[in-house]
């Protein structure tokens, strides 16, 4: 059970964001900018349900 969490797209997502954050924490650059998706909602923390 817990493979088939691992490996859903929101568990994807809330990786990519805890990351992304991270990140930009320790360089100070979104990495997502150079792609051109870094204000996409889907990979905004306002998204997220605690």
């Amino acid at each position: 059970m817990g493979a088939l969490r691992r490996a859903s797209y929101e568990f994807m997502r809330r990786s990519l964001i805890f990351y992304r954050n991270e990140i930009q924490k320790m360089t100070g650059k979104d990495p997502l900018e150079q792609f051109g998706i870094s204000e996409e909602a889907r990979f905004q923390l306002s998204g997220l349900k605690a």
